[in-house]
């Protein structure tokens, strides 16, 4: 590495699972008891606007990581750009306008540092039986380290897990040892090995992770008995056989434009739910891709009606890594990983900083695990039923999924299934 012997490195690290009725073999997680998250006026204003920065932050990466790919995709944009903003609390002159540009966070920084704080606050507070989303970062710095007052107070406020002190110099395996385990408790064994003893040395003086597990019973289950074979076309010319779950004409929330299907399946809580984008053409993916917004979104949704559907939906696991130093750089924060023009002095006068990397890892397993007993699916008093007869939605070509929080709008995980048989992303 170039003059590592006076710039220190920071490095950070993302790890998320979403789970759509797991067994009930997963391990066991110690359960914490924290304080019940009560809203002011401000922090729903806040969430909200900083749900918007972040779901146009979700489409700006992902149209990145898709560029020329076809495979298996699987991310947490929420994750991302909710610690990367904590992050830039240290950050200062164009290195802190680049990662907000990237971000794409208008609002002044106090404001939203609170509303990924207070959006954080918001979605563990809708935790009930068979839905959980629990979301914890943390910041691991150099045994020593001075940080500054400013950026301390800052972290302190707004992160769930606060500051913890590990010995890099030292000792770095044991360092990324410790790391990992929290990475893994936090996700309750579904991440395991994202920092490898490689992944610091002793010239590392701030980590920071953030961990988002999220494990949801469908309001209306997919009966296993329903789930048979059937193709799934992985191009026009190309097929593979999968486990396909069936669903009979339960209400959902659908759309159909000219080039795509939308399909809303809530989960238990009411409050969350999958979106499916299925393109109308078997090799239509690329198309749907390129007008995918984060204001399509909103407008495909909101031309939506409450329809009985007949849902086909394959089976699929698999997990996506990824180093994300390139696409980042690409698109527009490349300064925070130049070691000669970063600018992180608002964390630490005692050495230069700057982001040697970030480091990102989902797994998702969607099965046919549910609960009959469903809550309230929330729909909008413009929606209207207009023909009883069920809608057939069949997914059996590659399609985008999404898993958002309908009360503030935020996509807390994005993805696409081009291969539900496998095809893991990872780079």
């Amino acid at each position: 590495m170039l003059r590592a012997h006076w710039s220190a490195l920071l490095f950070l690290s993302f790890a998320v699972t979403f789970l759509v009725g797991c067994s009930s073999s997963d391990p066991a997680v110690e359960e914490e008891n924290e304080p019940p998250f009560v809203a002011t006026p401000e922090d729903i204003a806040n969430s909200k606007a900083v749900a918007k920065s972040s779901n146009e932050f979700a489409v700006s990466l992902y149209q990145k990581l898709a560029a020329n790919k076809s495979e298996n995709l699987f991310f947490s944009p929420y994750s991302i750009s909710s610690s990367l903003a904590l992050i830039s609390a240290g950050a200062e002159g164009e290195t802190l306008a680049q990662m907000r540009s990237v971000l794409h966070l208008g609002m002044p920084e106090g404001e939203s540092l609170s509303g990924f704080h207070a959006l954080a606050g918001l979605l563990r507070k809708d935790e009930q039986d068979g839905f959980t989303l629990n979301i914890a970062n943390r910041i691991w710095t150099q045994r020593g380290l001075n940080l500054l007052p400013p950026f301390l107070k800052l972290v302190t406020a707004n992160s769930t897990e606060g500051i913890s002190e590990v010995d890099f110099t030292a000792d770095p395996a044991a360092a990324a040892k410790t790391i990992d385990a929290w990475i893994t408790k936090e996700t309750h064994g579904k991440i395991t090995g994202l920092l490898g003893p490689e992944a610091f040395n002793e010239n590392t003086r701030l980590v920071l992770t953030n961990a988002v597990y999220f494990k949801a019973k469908w309001a209306e289950e997919f009966k296993p008995r329903n789930t048979q074979p059937a193709p799934f076309h992985r191009s026009p010319d190309r097929e593979v056989q999968v486990p396909t779950m069936r669903q009979f004409g339960e209400r959902h929330i659908y759309a159909k434009t000219p080039d795509l299907e939308i399909l809303d399946l809530p989960y238990s809580s009411g409050t969350a739910s999958m979106v499916i984008l299925l393109p109308s053409k078997r090799d239509g993916l690329a198309a749907v891709e390129r007008q995918l917004s984060a204001e399509s979104i909103d407008k495909w949704l909101a031309s939506a009606d409450y329809l009985p559907v007949n849902v086909f939906l394959p089976k699929f696991t698999f997990t996506s890594t990824f180093e994300l130093n390139g696409v980042l750089s690409s698109l527009g924060m490349s300064q925070a990983f130049d070691l000669r023009k970063a600018d992180f002095s608002r964390t630490s006068t005692e050495e230069p900083l700057f982001i040697s990397a970030v480091a990102h890892k989902a797994f998702v397993d969607v099965n046919e695990e549910g609960t009959e007993a469903a809550a309230a699916i929330v729909v909008t008093e413009s929606k209207k039923e207009v023909d009883s007869r069920p809608t057939e939605f069949r997914a059996d070509h590659p399609f985008l999924f999404l898993i958002r929080d309908r009360e503030s709008g935020a996509i807390l995980f994005l993805g696409r299934v081009t291969d539900p048989t496998g095809g893991a992303k990872s780079e």
